[in-house]
């Protein structure tokens, strides 16, 4: 039996400023290569169905 929280790497966001983090919930795992421009625009790479597929996301701002 295979443990399947193993093969989970989540994708965290963190607020430096605010030294806190939150969980990015993408619905997929085995994510890597994880990247973020600085106007917020976040690049991984995560397995489906057996193949890796690239995702490209723009991050929301907090709300005041």
């Amino acid at each position: 039996m295979r443990d399947e929280r193993q093969a989970f790497y989540p994708i965290y966001v963190a607020d430096v400023e605010k030294r806190a983090s939150t969980l990015l919930r993408t619905g997929t795992k085995m994510n890597h290569d994880v990247t973020c421009s600085r106007e917020g625009l976040l690049a991984f790479r995560a397995q489906v169905d057996q193949w890796d597929q690239v995702y490209v996301a723009k991050l929301k701002e907090p709300k005041p």
